[in-house]
């Protein structure tokens, strides 16, 4: 049979073209392209055998057949390896750091351990392809079967990529799509045209769509700074074999970039930035460094002592070697400080357990470096290193638990509100309370307010949380029938967050409207940090509110931000006494005379003082001696549910 060779020349000329660009040019190490690069070499491979088998077929005597069955039998093998390479790949683009599970390893191991045993028996069997006695080439029955495996496989990377297509960009769909509706084709005509090899040739096209659609290099780099961004990260990270599990990192904070970007301007700060990470990757002979977020960059190696003496020789550098010339023609030796943080030997598929967030082992991995970086009593080593250990990892995951809790309370509404009875000590009654939002774990049992409270004000959902706090105060106090037990006002925390909030005014009105209470019932407590850092905007909340009836408690009065001129410039109706101050006075007389001036003081000016955390009769009477109106603390009562709070003050009212 005279076969027409020429699209299989122009076909192993295009490959090999392809082949040196792919190897001058410098491509990340990803999976993807690991995998292209195998497909490209094979299809070399097949491009040459199929041209060799055409050769000798023509030239060789009878004589030699075994050489065109030992070619023939190459040349199938590596023309039906590239429908699984090309499945392969598929995957790899739609299953983005996704390992490749159990099903689709049997996928590709069943068929080609079928086609190996297939092909490299044909010689005897001529199950696929033989050479009669006078050295004509055949195809056997198995020929049909291995057009309908490769006919199969590219179905189903047809099918992956429809199923996927959200993970790749439009243009990527279509290109993929085009070059596989040309290969099913160039197959569906060789099949019924065996002297046409085509095949070989709309793989070569094939090969040249993905070179130019694959992932650009630019895509895998921070262009600001001039380093591999996350997305590189994950791809080296899971693309590399031999950091699958146990691997040491180093992270590096810039503590001062902020600063830098202040005094010199975005632009030049960036300029700053990348000339000193240049130096680092040289100095130190980093071969990647990766910037994952807020100032923090990352750098990976199998072995921890590695990692160490590159961070502690960072330690040592003085990135301060040469001036800095900016846009605006200005030179500077301004340089980059950094904080080093180490993490050795950590498995990061361990991180798949957890069960608090649906996230990928290396974002979760990214969280806890960035919340070691964050965490206060940072210890540094003799060599400057911070340790990051198991002991970090467990308070992250505690952490995400306990931001578990508070998600999972607020999309239930399970928060409890307690109330702490406040005791009047002129009318010696219950005359008020505070109201404290309380959160249970899945045990049942109580996490505190210090811990819970702390998490939503940085994660935002303090806003959430105080809503519901109010409308549950709310809801009891319009069941409750607190003027018959004569509670005559209530007491409920506003975070600094929520009276910066805009509009806040309107928003706190609207839900004490909405539960159609008298607002001379409310008081919401605030503390002195909110006026020490926003007076000026504090100041027009409290008026406004006070306005429309609502009175405003200082809370923690004396912690450290305590401006007694400051205070009686805002009309406060009370100011609570911070536990310290009353723990202090019982330390000594000193302390115990500053207490008392500081009562007298306050109540010259006219407003109410009440003492938190009193829990000793002692102190009870000594406080009433100074002249103190209201006591709160566990002498007197913790704070309790609803129910038991009723019961309690009728007890003591009564």
């Amino acid at each position: 049979m005279d076969y027409l060779i020429h699209f299989d020349i122009a076909s192993f000329i295009l490959i090999l073209v392809i082949y040196i660009a792919n190897k001058l040019s410098k491509r990340f190490p990803s999976r993807t392209n690991r995998i292209f690069d195998r497909f490209l070499f094979v299809s070399i491979l097949s491009a040459i055998f199929n041209i060799l088998c055409v050769f000798i077929d023509k030239y060789v005597p009878v004589d030699y057949i075994w050489i065109n069955n030992v070619l023939a039998v190459f040349h199938i093998s590596f023309v039906n390896i590239l429908p699984l390479l090309y499945y392969t790949f598929i995957i790899s683009i739609t299953h983005d750091q996704i390992h490749f599970k159990l099903n689709h390893h049997l996928t590709l191991l069943i068929p080609t351990v079928y086609e190996f045993f297939a092909i490299s028996t044909s010689p005897f069997t001529h199950f696929v392809m033989y050479y009669d006695k006078e050295g004509v080439y055949h195809h056997g029955i198995g020929m049909t079967t291995l057009y309908i495996i490769a006919f199969v496989f590219i179905i189903l990377g047809l099918y992956k990529m429809l199923f996927y297509r959200s993970k790749i960009s439009r243009s990527s769909f279509f290109l993929v799509a085009g070059y596989s509706f040309l290969i099913i084709l160039a197959t569906i005509i060789q099949y019924f045209n065996p002297h046409i090899l085509i095949i070989g040739y709309s793989i070569a096209i094939a090969i040249f769509l993905i070179y130019i659609s694959l992932q650009n290099p630019a895509d895998f780099i921070d262009q600001n700074r001039g380093v591999y961004n996350i997305k590189a990260l994950k791809e080296y990270h899971f693309s590399t074999p031999a950091f699958k599990h146990a691997c040491s990192f180093g992270l590096i904070y810039i503590s001062n970039f902020e600063n830098i970007k202040q005094s010199f301007g975005l632009q030049n700060s960036f300029l700053i930035l990348r000339r000193d990470l240049k130096i680092m990757k040289k100095s130190l002979a980093i071969d990647y460094i990766f910037y994952i977020y807020d100032n923090c960059f990352l750098i990976l190696d199998k072995n921890a002592q590695t990692i160490r003496e590159k961070l502690i020789s960072l330690n040592q550098l003085n990135l301060q070697k040469e001036s800095i010339s900016f846009m605006n023609g200005d030179t500077s030796h301004v340089h980059l400080k950094t904080e080093t943080f180490v993490m050795e030997n950590f498995d990061i598929e361990t991180l798949r357990t957890s069960s608090y967030e649906l996230i990928s082992p290396m974002d979760k991995l990214i969280q806890i470096l960035l919340f070691a970086v964050s965490s206060e009593n940072k210890q540094k080593d003799q060599n400057g290193l911070i340790q990051i250990d198991e002991s970090v990892v467990k308070k992250y995951e505690e952490l995400q638990k306990i931001t578990a809790y508070v998600n999972r309370a607020i999309a239930t509404n399970s928060f409890e509100v307690h109330l702490q009875p406040i005791y009047d000590l002129h009318s010696k009654k219950f005359t008020s309370a505070e109201s404290l939002i309380r959160l249970r774990d899945n045990d049942g049992n109580y996490i505190s307010p210090a811990v819970f409270i702390p998490i939503a004000e940085e994660n935002g959902r303090i806003f959430e949380i105080g809503d519901i706090s109010i409308k549950k105060t709310c809801e009891f106090i319009k069941m409750g029938h607190l003027t018959e037990l004569g509670i005559s006002k209530i007491n409920i925390n506003l975070s600094m967050n929520q009276c910066m909030q805009e509009n806040i005014v309107e928003h706190l009105c609207s839900i004490l409207d909405e539960y159609q209470i008298d607002k001379n019932i409310i008081r919401f407590e605030v503390t002195e940090t909110i006026m020490a850092k926003s007076s000026e905007y504090f100041g027009t909340v409290i008026n406004s509110m006070k306005e429309r009836g609502v009175d405003f408690v200082v809370d923690d009065y004396g912690t450290g931000y305590s401006n007694t001129s400051r205070l009686l410039s805002y009309p406060f109706t009370e100011i609570k006494f911070d536990k310290s101050l009353v723990d202090a006075a019982s330390e000594s007389q000193k302390n115990a005379d500053s207490l008392k001036y500081l009562i007298a003081m306050i109540k010259n000016s006219g407003q109410i003082v009440l003492a938190e955390g009193v829990e000793s009769k002692e102190m009870s009477e000594l406080l009433e001696s100074y002249g103190c109106d209201l006591i709160q603390g566990y002498y007197y009562s913790k704070p309790l549910p609803l129910e038991k709070f009723v019961e309690i003050v009728k007890q003591v009212n009564k």
